[in-house]
């Protein structure tokens, strides 16, 4: 029995080991290997824009290129953690109809609280049902969204940030 348990524990070692994530491979130089880096990146770290490529984006941006602005504004909200400065930009993107700008706008909206940003996230929430069809309506939970908001408007209000 306990060479059983000794097989099956190596064995699940041996998968546990092949479960983890990939790590770099320890590189060769003239003065011998370099101990291996394990290669990882944030969520921030995804959606951060270098300078020359935040510009590009924000010119496409204020030229109406949805996908652009919503770059920006991830760049912002994601990358760089500050929700204020991506509101201008997800504005641009649900200004051009896209369902997906409009429900982070009112998100984001929302999250800053105060009863201006409430009201405003209120009105993309139906701005947005009122432009999609159903099955949008319905996939994107805006029905459910605008409940919420309404049934925690004093919540949202005090949020304030």
């Amino acid at each position: 029995m306990n060479a059983m348990n000794s097989i099956i524990g190596s064995m699940l070692v041996l998968f546990l080991m092949g479960c983890q994530p990939p790590t770099s491979r320890p590189s060769e130089s003239e003065h011998g290997p370099e101990e291996a880096e394990v290669a990882t990146t944030s969520t921030g770290e995804m959606f951060y824009l270098e300078p020359e490529e935040l510009n590009k984006q924000m010119m496409l941006a204020k030229q109406g290129d949805a996908k652009a602005a919503m770059r920006v504004a991830e760049h912002y909200s994601l990358g760089e953690n500050d929700m204020k400065s991506s509101i201008p930009w997800l504005t641009i993107a649900a200004e051009t109809g896209d369902i997906v700008a409009m429900q982070n706008i009112a998100s984001s909206l929302s999250a800053l609280g105060g009863k201006e940003n409430c009201q405003a996230a209120l009105g993309w929430f139906e701005r947005a049902k009122r432009e999609k069809s159903p099955e949008e309506i319905k996939e994107y939970g805006i029905d459910d969204s605008i409940a919420r908001l309404k049934i925690d408007f004093d919540g949202c209000v005090k949020r304030s940030r």
